[in-house]
């Protein structure tokens, strides 16, 4: 299969283990992480100011790939469903169906949420912690839907193979967002499955897009941020050679990191700087937290000496170490609804295999 000019195999797929690498594909990660070979990390960070904290605990459970907070004690994780028996996939192999499993942060318990006799390589959680939205997957592209965690229902939002894996957020509430992949545009989808486009086409692959009010946010493949205005129609280029650009649980303001991922700043909805967080080199995963008053990010050590995650206080700007000596992180974390803990999915590679890792610190 082709995605994007990328001809990638389904044994190829399976050798990479984990559907992170395929973001990284899909989304940019590649040039974001691949190209910037670290200096001294620390060595002129003015950003990091606090330097006296207590780090947080930070519990480690191994074997298990998180996905992100179910509520407060539990998480959602994929794993293979081998109740399910062994069923057909891609160019004829066979293996267990990946699906969708709650665990108990304080028991160890598993118990299977979401079922199905197709792998399900991503699922995020509503607002409101009432559905989830997950993608069935084959190779490169799949198909979501919508599930209610109070009846055990769910609703397809997609048509077969639509949007690429790793595409698809909730827009609010009530409805999720996506870029079709077969179709060109961006379409919103409701609990009940009635699709809107609201934008059109435009010749550019729109990752990952962001409904604000009635503006949306997207990344082209060519790493240009656009904004799209739903009630006038006009699309508008804001910034170009940018990785990430996410707002803030409000949609005041956004963390913005650039291509090169060497440093992190907020700015405003035209693109404009407002403050300035971290500069440094390594720059990987981050996350508002849910009041939108801090920002969780992950920096990468070039020393080969771990992950390490930091706190910023937006009101301050100033930054505090909250964990260091991290495994190898993927690029995302979560925080916990109360904004009390930090989830942050890791990994760590031992002959050639990924044994995947779920950390859970204390933010407070």
């Amino acid at each position: 299969m082709e995605v994007l000019g990328l001809k990638i195999s389904y044994k190829e797929k399976r050798a990479r283990v984990t559907i992170v690498f395929l973001l990284i594909l899909l989304g940019g990660f590649i040039l974001a992480w691949g190209n910037n070979k670290l200096k001294e990390l620390g060595k002129k960070d003015s950003a990091v100011r606090a330097t006296r904290v207590e780090l947080s605990k930070v519990k480690r459970i191994d074997g298990i790939y998180p996905l992100g907070w179910l509520d407060e004690e539990n998480i959602i994780v994929k794993k293979e469903n081998k109740s399910k028996g062994i069923v057909e996939k891609d160019e004829g192999l066979k293996g267990y169906p990946t699906n969708i499993y709650k665990y108990n942060l304080k028991t160890g318990e598993e118990n299977l949420l979401i079922e199905s006799d197709q792998d399900i390589e991503y699922a995020v959680v509503s607002p409101n912690r009432k559905y989830i939205f997950y993608v069935e997957a084959s190779e490169l592209t799949g198909t979501g839907y919508i599930y209610n965690l109070a009846n055990n229902k769910r609703v397809q939002v997609t048509e077969e193979q639509e949007i690429p894996i790793g595409i698809g957020r909730w827009a609010d509430e009530n409805s999720v967002i996506f870029f079709s992949y077969t179709k060109g545009g961006v379409f919103t989808a409701s609990l009940t499955g009635h699709r809107i486009e609201i934008v059109p086409k435009a010749q550019v692959f729109m990752r990952d897009p962001i409904r604000v009010v009635d503006k949306v946010y997207y990344v082209s493949d060519q790493y240009k941020l656009y904004r799209y205005d739903t009630a006038t129609k006009e699309r508008k280029l804001l910034l170009d050679d940018i990785a990430e650009f996410i707002p803030s649980p409000k949609g005041l303001t956004f963390a913005h990191v650039a291509l090169a991922r060497k440093s992190i700043d907020i700015r405003d909805e035209k693109g404009e700087k407002k403050l300035h967080i971290y500069d440094g080199g390594g720059v990987g995963g981050f996350s508002w937290s849910p009041c939108g008053n801090k920002l969780a990010y992950l920096v990468s050590s070039s020393s080969q000496k771990g992950d390490t995650l930091f706190i910023a206080h937006i009101s301050s700007g100033k930054s505090a170490k909250l964990a260091e000596n991290l495994p190898q992180s993927f690029p995302y974390i979560f925080w916990s609804p109360s904004g009390k803990k930090i989830l942050v999915p890791a990994y760590e590679k031992n002959d050639d295999k990924h044994k995947f890792i779920a950390l859970i610190i204390e933010s407070e």
